[in-house]
């Protein structure tokens, strides 16, 4: 099962982005 790199991108930088808030 292949899923769209973007996507897991997009995921990896929305964690960074909650991780920054904190």
């Amino acid at each position: 099962m292949q899923k769209n790199d973007g996507d897991e991108a997009e995921v990896a930088v929305a964690e960074m982005k909650q991780e920054a808030q904190m």
